[in-house]
């Protein structure tokens, strides 16, 4: 992991947690025994789409791109 000194482990685990705790999880969808994550409360928070900032830019190297694909319909 190459996180600068501003950002510390500590800092990446609360992130995480704070993500964890925002997703919303759904279960048996879109077929039986499939845990389907609903990131959409996560990204509607301004706190958890800053962890989600912090915890992509610093916890997993340099990103040239991040895509998303609408999967809700």
């Amino acid at each position: 992991m190459n996180a600068p000194d501003s950002v510390t482990l500590a800092a990446l685990a609360a992130a995480r947690r704070r993500i964890d705790e925002l997703v919303r999880l759904v279960p048996d969808f879109p077929t039986a025994g499939v845990q389907f994550k609903d990131l959409t409360p996560v990204l509607a928070h301004p706190e958890g789409l800053s962890s989600i900032v912090t915890a992509l830019t610093h916890g997993c190297g340099p990103i040239d791109l991040v895509a998303g694909i609408d999967a809700r319909g």
